[in-house]
């Protein structure tokens, strides 16, 4: 089970990592296994499969959540 402070961590962990990627032009997409388990992992594939796919013409960096 996870506690308080080690999701609070790895949110920290995660949001660093995430901006070392994106200082060098990566897109970053972060799959959480809870959202794999709500949406089923055929879906939540498909998601990232259009996510892969989108070419941001407009620069904006968008998140699987943004593309809702």
């Amino acid at each position: 089970m996870i506690t308080g402070a080690k999701f609070a961590e790895t949110v920290r962990r995660d949001e660093r990592n995430v901006a070392a990627l994106r200082a060098l032009d990566w897109r970053v997409a972060i799959v959480w296994e809870c959202g794999i388990n709500e949406k089923g992992g055929d879906a939540m594939a498909g998601r990232i499969v259009k996510w892969l796919e989108i070419t941001p013409a407009d620069g904006v960096r968008r998140t699987i959540s943004d593309e809702r």
